[in-house]
């Protein structure tokens, strides 16, 4: 089995030819999909498979993690996201992943950063949202226009 499989690149259906072409007994009758990902998962070692039948390292670093799983796509700059819903994104994609243990706000704002996501922790609200951009706020840009006629 390939190493990109096993970092989170691979997908399912390509994992899934790749662990098919290996030929099985004759006598064995064929495995469901998702007993044949958790077989080549547990035999691999070090690695576990996701809901959608990924094979992942267990030792994932969280920015790529973050970046595969897109947990913090679409946070919106009125509500943001909490620490712990975040975490529960990327848990939900990548089950087990030992990284996220013991990560802190810190960690995972430098993680954010590093997987391409411009979002920073409020420490009175408790979230992280997005970045505001400088010179933008809530200023109105004025506009004026003139109606001339040649008649």
């Amino acid at each position: 089995m390939s190493t990109l499989c096993l970092s989170g690149g691979c997908a399912g259906t390509a994992r899934l030819r790749e662990l098919r072409a290996v030929a099985a007994p004759d006598s064995m009758a064929p495995l469901a999909d998702t007993r044949l990902v958790e077989l080549a998962a547990s035999m691999a070692g070090g690695v576990a498979f996701s809901p959608r039948l990924e094979l992942f390292p267990l030792d994932l670093g969280p920015a790529r993690a973050l970046r595969i799983s897109q947990a913090a796509a679409g946070v919106r700059s009125e509500s943001g996201i909490s620490f712990e819903d975040l975490l529960s994104r990327v848990r939900a994609r990548f089950p087990g992943l030992a990284v996220l243990d013991e990560t802190t706000y810190v960690e995972l704002s430098e993680a954010l950063t590093e997987a391409g996501f411009p979002l920073d922790w409020d420490t009175g609200r408790r979230r992280f949202l997005p970045r505001t951009e400088e010179g933008r706020g809530s200023r109105l840009a004025l506009s004026s226009s003139v109606l001339t006629s040649t008649g």
